[in-house]
């Protein structure tokens, strides 16, 4: 008589634990982290200039977020690649749980000489506890948003 309670018991748990799992981790939410895991969203945005201060359109812009994954070694991963507008302005939203808010933004001119040539740059963002708009809950940190200028400087014919 206890044979089949116990495994009609067992059958049963299984069942709702498995029902558990799935629901948990079949979640449609963009970016959704599981396990625990501490997460933010990071907004990076700002305005390409020259250094007159003019706007530059289409400067391309690869987002690579820095990995760490132990204290001696970090990787960069794209994220992305957009385009500053007509304004020279860009922004982007990325949805992290692996990083500590830190990027790496490659540029170049991809229009030619449309609006000039403009040299292939990068360089690196770090958002600080100082950029953030939005305070978190539990293993959600928040949202920082950093406002990037970016100035472009022209080739030279030597270059």
């Amino acid at each position: 008589m206890y044979r089949p309670f116990i495994k009609g018991t067992n059958w049963a748990l299984a069942g709702i634990l498995s029902l558990l799992g799935f629901t948990t981790n079949s979640c449609e939410k963009e970016g959704v982290v599981e396990y625990g895991a501490p997460h933010a969203n990071y907004i990076l945005k700002g305005k390409v200039t020259n250094e007159a201060g003019q706007p530059i359109p289409d400067i391309q812009i690869d987002i690579r977020e820095e990995y760490s994954y132990n204290y001696y070694e970090s990787e960069y991963e794209e994220v992305a690649t957009i385009q500053s507008d007509r304004e020279g302005k860009f922004e982007h939203k990325v949805h992290s749980g692996f990083t500590q808010g830190q990027y790496q933004l490659i540029l170049t001119d991809i229009d030619g000489e449309k609006n000039g040539l403009y040299q292939k740059d990068s360089l690196q963002v770090k958002f600080e506890k100082e950029d953030q708009i939005e305070k978190g809950s539990r293993w959600f940190e928040g949202t920082f948003e950093k406002e990037i200028p970016i100035i472009m400087k022209e080739e030279t014919e030597d270059e």
